[in-house]
């Protein structure tokens, strides 16, 4: 369950999201277009975290205690209607709702404090997974003037994930 975890996890922090692109000059482009393994994981992702939040009754009872996040959450995706970009705002929406059921998710099957340590093992792994990557591939996890997207941060360590 905590790889489980791990994995959604990864993947919502942006973890080697660049690299399912093909290249970094393709990830703006695969970004814009949506990167179907990415976001088939997240898909993913949701459905386990509803599943599991709507078969314990704990989960339930913690998320009905959890309004105020459930009313952040309402509001993003409510912003659809006034925002420049709908669609990007209804995936980000739909995104924080997913990573909100994944928090309670977590929490209710694991506990705070086990949570909480498979939060920082995450991130360690994505630390050590981007000093691998810059050490093996520089011209990939670091930042090229050359760049097609945030060029502005040429030279630093963008690692496994899509920017610094």
């Amino acid at each position: 369950m905590r790889v489980l975890f791990s994995i959604f996890l990864l993947t919502y922090f942006g973890a080697l999201n660049f690299f399912f692109s093909g290249s970094i000059e393709d990830y703006g482009e695969a970004k814009a277009q949506g990167l179907v393994v990415i976001n088939l994981l997240q898909l993913g992702a949701g459905v386990v975290a509803l599943g599991l939040v709507l078969a314990s009754p704990t989960a339930r009872a913690t998320l009905k205690r959890s309004w105020p996040l459930l009313a952040i959450c309402a509001l993003a995706t409510l912003s659809a209607a006034w925002s420049p970009d709908p669609t990007k705002t209804v995936r980000t929406a739909l995104a924080l709702v997913i990573m909100t059921l994944l928090a309670t998710a977590l929490v209710d099957r694991l506990g705070p404090h086990a949570a909480i340590r498979c939060l920082i093992t995450s991130m360690t792994v994505a630390c050590l997974l981007s000093i691998m990557v810059v050490v093996v591939w520089p011209t990939t996890a670091v930042h090229q003037a050359t760049d097609s997207f945030q060029s502005v941060h040429a030279g630093l360590w963008r690692g496994v994930l899509a920017h610094k």
